[in-house]
């Protein structure tokens, strides 16, 4: 096992200064100049815009600048933003939590929500509430989040001013307002995944259900439940872990888009803005440690696959 989680590892960090490469070269093809961006709509001189394209080391070589940068962000040194003149640690260290908050417990609900319905309707495969259910399953899957974030927005806070439509609170500061303002939130990040999840658990389950070693364990007399949970849903979480972890990448990029509806200070929203203004230290250091997220999801994923299939570890 330790073998196999070391060549993991190694493709994770592989993989990992790839998409360094590609998010340093691919945020300088931005449109716009950064520089320009810091000044605003101040009035500037020539020596001024050279002084600062200096300060901000964007006169340097293209290798320079990146071996620069890649050698400070691995020492903990993400820079500093151009737009909000502070230092991009703090920027993420403020804003991350409130994303991982929000995609944590939509995780949670999704998985718990979507594997719940997905066996129920394999064990109904055919019955009017296996019907309903996949019909709202495949409804809700071609939903687009921003839609839907736009829709209970004017449903629950224009309409009928039951929830605020925008902002963000710990727990901490109010069980009942945290509650109010994550609710549709939560909502919008979950439903999509809900849908997803179903469907996978269902197709999975369906699959392993007509397996002869199910229809032995029924043979044998084991109960109902034993034979769905331990021996039918354990065979088919390979694929269905695989699944999850995708959409664990999924809640991250959408993140911004709902973010941004909301007015909730994360991540995705920081992203945003650093684009429009051309802030490369933030937009690299999003993207990135988003990217890295992701990378050490998909190990986790692969170490699950060896727990729960041993044959996978010879590979």
């Amino acid at each position: 096992m330790k073998k196999y989680i070391l060549k993991r590892l190694w493709q994770m960090l592989l993989v990992l200064f790839l998409v360094s490469v590609f998010c340093f070269s691919l945020v300088r093809l931005i449109p716009g100049d950064p520089v320009k961006a810091v000044f605003g709509e101040v009035q500037y001189t020539e020596e001024e815009y050279q002084e600062l394209r200096s300060e901000l080391g964007l006169d340097k070589p293209y290798l320079e600048q990146y071996f620069r940068w890649i050698t400070d962000f691995c020492c903990g040194d993400f820079g500093v933003s151009y737009t909000f003149d502070r230092p991009v640690r703090e920027l993420v260290a403020q804003r991350a939590p409130i994303t991982l908050y929000l995609t944590g417990i939509s995780l949670v609900i999704s998985m718990i929500l979507g594997i719940c319905a997905g066996v129920f309707t394999a064990v109904k495969r055919g019955r009017p509430s296996d019907t309903i259910i996949t019909l709202l399953a495949n409804t809700t899957h071609c939903v687009p989040n921003f839609w839907l974030a736009l829709l209970l927005v004017f449903l629950f806070s224009v309409s009928l001013g039951w929830l605020p439509s925008y902002g963000f609170a710990w727990p901490s500061e109010g069980i009942l307002k945290s509650f109010k303002t994550c609710l549709l939130p939560i909502v919008c990040f979950s439903l999509g995944p809900i849908a997803g999840i179903t469907r996978q658990t269902r197709s999975c389950m369906l699959e392993v259900i007509r397996q002869d070693y199910m229809r032995t364990a029924k043979a044998k007399g084991l109960r109902k439940n034993t034979v769905i949970f331990r021996h039918g849903l354990r065979n088919a979480l390979i694929p269905l872990i695989t699944f999850m972890g995708m959409y664990v990448s999924t809640l991250l990029g959408g993140s911004a888009i709902i973010e941004q509806v909301f007015s909730i200070p994360g991540m995705g929203s920081l992203l945003m803005t650093s684009v429009s203004a051309r802030d490369f230290p933030v937009i690299q250091t999003c993207v990135l440690l988003m990217a890295a997220f992701s990378i050490m999801i998909n190990l986790i994923v692969d170490i699950l696959y060896g727990y729960i299939d041993p044959r996978i570890r010879l590979n």
